[in-house]
């Protein structure tokens, strides 16, 4: 029994949005979770991307039965995390004040 893709990549961008919103609650509550948070994220795209290049006739066929714009939501979705962290992080150390020690 295969698992069936669905047909718009919504689920994807939710899926991996709620990843998203929770490693930067991590960060939120503390910096130290950057330290976890980097390495998931990569982690995340790293799993999507390779398995995207590993897999030539996966995409090749996703591509054929699902449309181009569909395989470039799903690579794209795969790295909603690590611009997601890089945007909070970006605004965490620019624009909010340390932590009082």
């Amino acid at each position: 029994m295969h698992a069936k893709m669905p047909e718009t990549p919504l689920g994807f961008w939710v899926g991996f949005a709620i990843v998203a919103f929770i490693l930067i609650g991590l960060c939120r509550v503390s910096r130290r979770f950057y330290w976890a948070s980097v390495p998931a994220s990569l982690f995340v795209l790293y799993q999507g991307w390779s398995f995207l290049h590993s897999n030539v006739s996966f995409r090749n066929a996703m591509i054929r039965e699902l449309g181009y714009s569909y395989f470039l939501q799903f690579a794209c979705a795969y790295a909603l995390p690590v611009a997601a962290l890089a945007l909070y992080a970006f605004y965490d150390y620019r624009f909010r004040k340390p932590p009082a020690a």
